[in-house]
């Protein structure tokens, strides 16, 4: 095509696309990334969409969001797309932050090697100013960025992973300190002696026959380690903890099936952040596993995720307005089918529930249930000892009937 001033010739440019529609509508090619006839099937998205999870950053999923739900609506308007959310939930995982030292004075950014540490607080090496010590966002401008290569040297994948996830939810923001490593290193060691003791009980005979427990004590462990077990699969972000309520078991209760399957959901737990590190455990865990809960044919990476038992006691949070949450015990097999009706029907029959409803009269309940995880049940109620305000003929609604009937002259004017 010819310039429209000179005459020249000259090729008009087609790539003027933003990229952030190319990348707007990346996780429907995903389900069909093969088709050449369309960007799309129909059937691939209407099964598989919306997206179960969006994890990104801030900055990132605030525009990429905004232009994924624009693309998202636009196509469902064209009928494309069966949903016009692209996304269930988003996660916006937190920033990891790095101590940076500054001058006072001049709010200039030191390096670690222009601090001296000798002193509390420290200050700048050579001129002794006082510095402001912060964390804020890696940058190289602030001299407080890690080189993970140093880091995972030092202490290894495993190690370093677990230290990211450890103790701080996706979303927090947490702030990078070596001096967390020794309580992590600690914490994985006292995991691998569980492992080793487990292995040196199952395996030695007389230490098997010397088990002084008596029946009653057994028992009553064996309801300890079912408790904890369940109670940790059900928020497996502590699963840390659990290795110490395990290391608190007399050792004659490795010999149990509980023992057996309370440690293997650990390790199992445990494999998605530290997969080296679980792999070596759960090597040895099997040589002497015995119960047929635990599936020795198969990988530890290809293992399932141990779930909470049908029986254990999953909560029911029954939220009376005015009144602190009433928790009540459902056993897991009943409250992952629970209907409103049946859920109300269990609340009403606890006592603690029955006390807070006193004088009160049920108007409408809505339910909520994570399976495996617990439920809330919210209550709308109406006081009935409480006297109202106004008087049936000065009552709100009265006077906005009143409002809407038609004017009546003055008693004066009237004929």
């Amino acid at each position: 095509m010819p310039l429209h001033r000179c005459g020249g010739p000259a090729e008009r440019e087609t790539d003027t696309m933003d990229t952030f529609v190319d990348s707007s509508w990346y996780f429907l090619r995903f389900l069909d990334p093969h088709n050449t006839e369309k960007p799309f099937s129909h059937d691939a998205q209407r099964d598989n969409m919306p997206v179960d999870l969006y994890v990104g950053g801030k900055e990132h999923a605030v525009l990429h969001m905004f232009y994924a739900r624009f693309i998202q609506h636009f196509l469902a308007s064209l009928g494309l797309a069966s949903h016009k959310e692209p996304f269930k939930r988003l996660v916006t995982q937190g920033m990891v932050m790095g101590e940076t030292y500054r001058v006072k004075d001049s709010g200039r950014y030191l390096t670690k090697d222009e601090v001296d540490f000798s002193v509390k607080p420290p200050v700048e090496r050579g001129t002794g100013s006082e510095l402001v010590v912060t964390y804020e966002k890696m940058s190289k401008s602030k001299h407080n960025g890690i080189d993970p290569k140093d880091v995972l040297e030092e202490y290894g994948t495993d190690t370093t992973r677990l230290l990211m996830l450890a103790n701080f939810a996706p979303s927090s923001q947490r702030n990078w300190s070596k001096d967390t490593f020794p309580g992590i290193l600690n914490w994985q060691n006292r995991l691998w002696l569980t492992v080793s003791e487990f292995i040196h009980m199952r395996q030695d005979k007389e230490l098997q026959a010397d088990a002084p427990l008596s029946m009653e004590e057994m028992q009553e462990h064996k309801d300890f380690l079912f408790e904890n077990r369940n109670f940790y699969l059900r928020g497996a972000t502590y699963n840390f903890l659990y290795t110490n309520q395990l290391s608190k078991i007399p050792k004659e209760m490795m010999l149990t099936e509980e023992f057996e399957k309370s440690l293997a959901a650990q390790i199992i737990m445990l494999s998605p952040i530290t997969p080296h590190l679980a792999s070596e455990l759960w090597a040895g865990f099997c040589s002497v596993a015995t119960s047929p809960c635990t599936r020795k044919d198969v990988p530890l990476l290809e293992q399932r995720w141990p779930e909470i038992d049908s029986e254990f006691g999953l909560p029911l949070f029954c939220r009376i307005p005015g009144k602190d949450p009433c928790i009540v015990k459902v056993p897991r097999s009943i409250l992952d089918s629970m209907t409103v009706d049946t859920a109300t029907a269990h609340a009403l029959a606890n006592e603690e529930v029955q006390n807070c409803m006193v004088g009160k009269q049920l108007i409408r309940t809505h339910l909520q249930i994570q399976p495996g995880i617990g439920g809330n049940l919210s209550f709308r109620q109406l006081d009935l000892n409480r006297t109202s305000r106004f008087s049936p003929s000065t009552s709100p609604a009265a006077l906005r009937r009143r409002s809407r009937s038609p004017a009546e002259p003055p008693e004066a004017l009237t004929t």
